[in-house]
């Protein structure tokens, strides 16, 4: 289930990997891939051929060219693009026809060529061949397409002619099963994965990619893609599976296994919708997604090099990734009525028991979350291996699959373009304007696809934030294709969940909230209320690790207060609205899990807009207005601790006055307590009667290995009860901040 090679395992029980090769009547189709393939009829199919124009590629023999010469290489296939040609463009050109493409950049509808679009040039380029074969790639790419382009045509006929079935043999059935891969292999987004310099590669598995890459010799990321690519396209795949030790043995180990699976962990349905107006759309990522449990991570974290800076805009940011995803279905529109479908075998019903076993492993939480498709029944094929008997059966190369042309209601139909729209960057094509209309209404108000709320209160440009800039370009096609564009009015954006829904609720609560009051007087607003929260998470988790880190033993104390004491000057830099809630949150998680409720992120968020409880940040955010500040996220981390540690030794006090008195002292004057770190004089105090910045500095000083003497905490407590007996702190800053500062920071036995 993580990435790629590391899904669910391969089991060998019934459905799985070559048990499906055995003949029975239940039997899905088996998991071989051919070793040759017929070449008959080759030049009557070149049409549908998929790839290069190539203006001047037999001129240039007298002296070669410095560069390879330019061609356009596809990623989606002509074979495909050309099916969404109205009928007039096809009469007109049928080998170049026109389709229509609409930009999510510039939001409009072009009528391009199927030649130029969907594809790059020289994305096949193989710079590190001999000149006259750099395009050796290319051609093996257009020989797969050409042999797979024949089996298509026969289902599009089958299809003509309302034929129930198409039969095929393994070899032509393992050559679309190829071709699937090799869609997914070569969208945009692994082409761009790999097509950049070695250091700007910062993939999770960049230890392995450099280690194959020194094996090989290649110099950078781009020749990994290119290697395999060309393994997996020239190597025979024969029907006793020896091609998966040629697979594994000469391609970056990853992207083997994951080809492999690809190839075996699934079963192949051809489908067409079941109403004459349904369509599949297509987009530049159509034939590289899937269907499936996908965890999608929203967290905040620190830019790397920035520390110190004090951009802490630059510095605090929040991204979305995604984590650990399950692949149920993955599909492929060949064209506006035929969609191929790889179903996994999990969701076989004889597989059912092992499913549920893998789920109760760990990592495979995820299989207990349903498909959408999971009310959706697609068949196997049905397999004919000729009169054997089981303990006679191999697999042969002209085993036939008959497949059914499986029909798909409006419903499933709409899911499937749904999901093809939440993937949807950079181009969409369609047939049907009406389908198409149809297709977005339906997928901008569906609740399963619209923005979390998390990404939705993020404030900041749209084109900060893909997804939302996603939603709002595909509404700009709706209110194109509706007749809403050029009228002068704002182009209508259906629901976005919570970013319209929601968010005057949220607002009205955090506006009403006690909590919240503290937050908003520090200069936050309900829009930013989010992105600050998550912020906050971050700081948490930071201290957490931090805290999790320190060594223990008496004899490393002074190692972990000094620790503590950069921790937490560094935190006091950040901005005050982000330390309000990250106090606040800290505060409330140490009182759940004391009473042992429930410590959830949902839980917590849900008590933060909702509850009632002040506490020392709350008591800094009403003064504001009257302390600087630089001085507000410091306040609020110190006020929390020391009244933590009140609490705590008056607690242990309880029965024993001196016991409390002195226990109340050891936590408050002395560095030798965790929860502070050891910063518990005032005399580091900026601007305070008290201020002294040379003690204060060899109390914060990181590098100190003794402890400060105690003489000095001692002067501080006469010091303290000098300015409580003089009122230097009312002089100063008033009644109202001396009450704060005696209330939550100097405060004696006495009180």
């Amino acid at each position: 289930m993580p990435s790629r090679g590391r899904r669910h395992g391969r089991g060998k029980g019934k459905g799985k990997g070559r048990a499906d090769d055995k003949p029975s009547p239940s039997t899905a189709e088996p998991s071989a891939c051919p070793s040759s393939f017929p070449t008959a009829n080759t030049e009557a199919s070149d049409p549908v051929a998929s790839h290069a124009i190539d203006a001047a590629s037999q001129t240039a023999a007298v002296q070669p060219p410095a560069k390879p010469l330019e061609q356009y290489h596809h990623f989606v296939p002509r074979l495909v693009l050309r099916e969404f040609a109205d009928a007039e463009s096809r009469e007109q050109n049928k080998r170049q026809p026109l389709i229509k493409l609409y930009s999510m950049e510039s939001s409009t509808i072009t009528h391009t060529s199927v030649s130029r679009c969907y594809g790059n040039v020289n994305m096949y380029c193989d710079a590190g061949a001999p000149s006259a074969d750099t395009m050796h790639i290319e051609k093996a790419l257009a020989r797969l397409e050409r042999q797979a382009a024949n089996i298509i045509t026969r289902i599009k006929s089958a299809q003509a002619k309302n034929e129930t079935s198409v039969t095929i043999t393994r070899v032509e059935r393992n050559c679309v099963r190829k071709l699937l891969f090799v869609m997914k292999y070569r969208t945009p987004l692994f082409w761009t994965k790999y097509n950049r310099p070695l250091e700007e590669y910062n993939h999770i598995d960049i230890p392995d990619v450099l280690k194959f890459m020194r094996e090989k010799g290649f110099n950078n990321p781009l020749e990994v893609w290119l290697h395999n690519l060309k393994t997996i396209l020239d190597t025979p795949i024969d029907p006793e599976d020896k091609w998966k030790e040629t697979i594994n043995n000469s391609c970056f180990s990853h992207d083997a296994m994951w080809f492999i699976l690809n190839m075996t962990e699934s079963f192949m349905a051809f489908c067409e919708p079941a109403n004459r107006g349904d369509e599949f759309i297509v987009s530049e990522s159509a034939f590289g997604i899937h269907e499936g449990p996908t965890e999608a991570i929203m967290e905040a974290y620190m830019s790397p090099g920035l520390a110190g800076s004090g951009n802490f805009e630059e510095l605090l940011k929040i991204r979305s990734r995604k984590g650990q995803y399950t692949e149920y279905h993955k599909m492929a529109p060949f064209s506006p009525t035929l969609l191929l479908v790889l179903r996994s075998n999990f969701l076989r019903p004889e597989n059912k028991s092992m499913m549920r076993k893998f789920a109760k492993m760990p990592g495979g939480h995820q299989l207990n979350t349903p498909s959408l498709f999971d009310h959706l029944q697609l068949d196997p094929p049905t397999p004919s291996y000729g009169l054997v008997t089981i303990d006679q059966f191999k697999p042969k190369d002209d085993d036939k699959f008959t497949f059914k042309l499986q029909k798909l209601s409006h419903k499933d139909v709409r899911l499937f373009n749904s999901i093809i729209l939440n993937e949807v960057r950079v181009n969409l094509t369609w047939l049907s304007d009406e389908a198409m209309k149809t297709t977005l209404q339906e997928y901008l108000n569906d609740d399963l696809f619209r923005l979390p709320m998390e990404v939705t209160f993020l404030p900041g440009k749209p084109q900060s934030f893909p997804d939302v800039m996603r939603r709002q370009q595909l509404c700009k096609l709706l209110a194109i294709l509706d007749g809403h564009q050029g009228q002068g009015s704002e182009i209508p954006v259906p629901s976005m969940g919570f970013h319209f829904q929601g968010m005057p609720e949220l607002e009205r609560r955090l506006l009403e909230s006690p909590l919240s009051q503290g937050y908003f007087k520090l200069g936050g607003t309900p829009t930013q209320y989010m992105r600050d929260y998550l912020l906050s998470t971050l700081v948490s988790k930071m201290r957490n690790m931090i805290a999790d880190s320190l060594p223990g033993g008496a004899h490393r104390l002074q190692y972990r207060n000094a620790t503590m004491r950069n921790e937490l000057a560094y935190f006091s830099m950040l901005p005050c609205t982000i330390i309000y809630l990250h106090v606040k949150l800290w505060r409330m998680v140490q009182k759940r899990r004391q009473s042992g409720r429930n410590i959830s992120i949902d839980a917590i968020f849900n008590q933060a807009v909702n509850g009632t409880e002040l506490g020392a940040e709350d008591a800094v955010a009403n003064l504001a207005q009257k302390i600087p500040r630089k001085h507000l996220s410091n306040l609020m981390l110190h006020a929390s601790l020391r009244k933590v540690s009140q609490i705590e030794n008056r607690m242990k006090g309880t029965n024993n006055t001196e016991y409390s008195i002195l226990g109340y002292f050891a936590v408050l004057y002395f560095p030798n307590d965790l929860h502070t770190g050891g910063i518990v004089s005032s005399f580091w105090l900026e601007n305070t009667p008290l201020y002294d910045s040379q003690i204060g500095a060899s109390i914060l000083d990181y590098n100190r290995d003794t402890p400060v003497p105690q003489d000095v905490f001692k002067h501080e407590m006469y010091a303290r009860w000098t300015a409580k007996k003089l009122r230097l702190l009312e002089q100063k800053w008033g009644e109202d901040v001396a009450k704060f500062v005696w209330e939550w920071l100097y405060a004696g036995p006495d009180d």
